[in-house]
């Protein structure tokens, strides 16, 4: 069971990945938007990608080094996508610069912290590599800080922009592309 769920992770991180950059390259007329829409579908696959390796490799060193991968890629993904929330909302360059640099500092940081194996056990579990807090670490208290931080963040500024446009045109098509990333990023949230 373990090698289907690993194959199915890095199959669903090569369809991110694609779909990704044909939209970025289709979509010329999209502006920024389109590098924004790359940028996510290339970290969501490299995401999958992480993880997947991660669950199919019994190296610990391996392990470290796909589950760095995937770790890194969800704190790029968060950025990114909260990037294009502050361009889609329009908010001041100013604040948009600072939003982001601190952002950043906070996911480089939960980076630093996560990528360091002291706080991890690693186990198989039919078939599959996973890892879990062996105690309750600085680093895992942070990462949830961190995650419930971005999510909320992410849906303040989502939400903002949804019910801020001024026409109604593909609000529907919106909202559901909305919760879909949501999904998304909440399904880290057992981490």
């Amino acid at each position: 069971m373990g090698a289907v769920i690993n194959s199915s992770i890095i199959i669903l991180g090569t369809i991110a990945n694609f779909c990704g950059v044909s939209f970025c390259i289709r979509e010329k007329e999209m502006g920024k938007i389109r590098i924004h829409i790359m940028l996510l579908g290339v970290f969501a696959g490299f995401w999958c990608y992480g993880f997947g390796f991660m669950g199919m490799y019994t190296s610990t060193t391996e392990i470290v080094i796909a589950k760095s991968v995937g770790i890194f890629s969800i704190i790029a993904y968060l950025t990114v996508l909260l990037v294009l929330l502050f361009e889609l909302v329009n908010l001041r360059p100013l604040y948009a610069v600072l939003f982001t640099a601190l952002f950043g500092i906070y996911g480089l940081s939960d980076f630093v912290l996560m990528i360091q194996a002291d706080g991890h056990k690693y186990v198989q579990i039919d078939g599959r590599t996973a890892y879990y807090y062996v105690f309750k670490s600085f680093a895992a208290q942070y990462h949830r800080i961190y995650l419930v931080v971005a999510i909320s963040t992410i849906l303040v500024f989502g939400l903002v922009w949804l019910f801020g446009r001024n026409t109604k045109q593909n609000r529907h098509m919106i909202f559901v592309l909305m919760m879909a990333h949501f999904c998304l990023v909440a399904s880290c949230i057992p981490d």
